[in-house]
């Protein structure tokens, strides 16, 4: 009896920690769909231009300031949404030199959509979050559904052999 329940507590957890590892690894997929979305909405839409790294607005993050004059010629200064490093870890995260001039990309019309036309910038984190780590999450509990599955068709198989 001690043996069955511990069979039963086993594929528990089992069920839970592939639920657990599904579902967080499609969070992570979705949220990496969504910032590549934003990059290629930038891309498609975006307009291309150097400005020059103006300064650095450190919050929970290091996120650099653009200065750069767009197509109508106007001067803007705008903060990207990427964020360079943590500030918390006394690390500013910053890679450009303040007044380092770089690819950016803008939209016209829109406020926070500039960013650093970089393959770094544009696709790491979408490929990171939710190519490596949101089906490497969700691969893991298909994998612990998978054993689960296996344990009790084992079971079932011992158990019509003894009667």
């Amino acid at each position: 009896m001690s043996r069955r329940r511990d069979q039963g507590q086993s594929a528990v957890v089992m069920r839970l920690g592939g639920w657990t590892f599904s579902l967080v690894g499609a969070a992570l997929l979705c949220l990496g769909l969504f910032r590549g979305y934003f990059s290629l909405r930038l891309l498609v839409f975006g307009t291309r231009t150097t400005g020059t790294v103006a300064a650095y607005k450190i919050d929970s993050a290091t996120h650099p300031v653009f200065r750069f004059v767009d197509r109508t010629g106007r001067e803007r200064t705008e903060t990207s949404r990427s964020a360079w490093g943590s500030s918390g870890t006394g690390h500013q995260g910053h890679w450009h030199a303040e007044g380092e001039r770089v690819p950016i990309l803008y939209e016209q019309a829109g406020v926070d959509t500039v960013m650093e036309d970089s393959f770094r910038e544009l696709w790491l984190l979408p490929l990171l979050v939710g190519g490596v780590f949101g089906l490497g999450f969700t691969l893991a509990g298909q994998l612990l559904f998978r054993i689960d599955r296996l344990d009790r068709e084992r079971a079932t198989r011992r158990h019509a052999e003894r009667h």
